[in-house]
């Protein structure tokens, strides 16, 4: 299963190190998708660039690496699995990004057990094993536009079918969730807006 991670260039080579990543993503590790009745390999498919997660540790020196949003391994290990389970993925990463609590009331939509008090407790499991780990917890917006009106932009790509027919992760499957779909505030926040 893919996960999302942050990459950040510590310095020139870590520059480069990021477009041998993106390269190797595009070429080597790019991951095709078909549907069952596709008869060739032009109809019905999509690909997904993705990357190995020993392809980033070789270049490790060069890099930053953050923990990312609500895709990210480490969001799924403090959701699903125990607080040393948490501990030991949270090792890989130099810092750990959280985001407005809004950004993950999608997760309640998909009809998960997840209310909001569960996403507020795993929140603070994961800052408070990141403070017993000495790693540096940041508010993230993770921006998409700059200004809250561009957001029509996203929810039309989140809601457009992709190459091959896939969706996007936050599509609402339900035509009643269709209507009222309102998707995450993505726009760039300043750092009063995010405390």
């Amino acid at each position: 299963r893919p996960y999302s991670v942050t990459l950040l260039a510590k310095d020139m080579a870590g520059i480069k190190a990021i477009y041998e990543i993106v390269s190797l993503s595009h070429t080597k590790y790019l991951t095709y998708f078909a549907k069952e009745n596709a008869k060739k390999i032009d109809n019905e498919v999509a690909a997904e660039p993705r990357i190995y997660r020993s392809e980033i540790e070789k270049r490790r020196e060069h890099l930053l690496i953050g923990s990312c949003d609500q895709y990210s391994q480490l969001f799924e290990i403090a959701l699903n699995r125990s607080m040393a389970d948490l501990k030991k993925c949270m090792e890989f990463y130099d810092y750990i990004e959280l985001e407005p609590l809004d950004n993950y009331d999608n997760l309640i939509e998909v009809g998960s057990s997840v209310n909001r008090e569960r996403i507020k407790q795993v929140l603070n499991d994961i800052i408070i094993t990141a403070d017993s780990l000495s790693k540096k917890v940041i508010a993230s917006s993770n921006c998409y536009y700059t200004y809250p009106y561009q957001n029509i932009a996203r929810d039309i790509y989140i809601m457009g079918k992709r190459i091959g027919g896939i969706r996007h992760p936050l599509y609402p499957y339900s035509k009643e969730k269709r209507k009222s779909f309102v998707s995450p505030k993505c726009h760039l926040m300043t750092t009063q807006q995010l405390l």
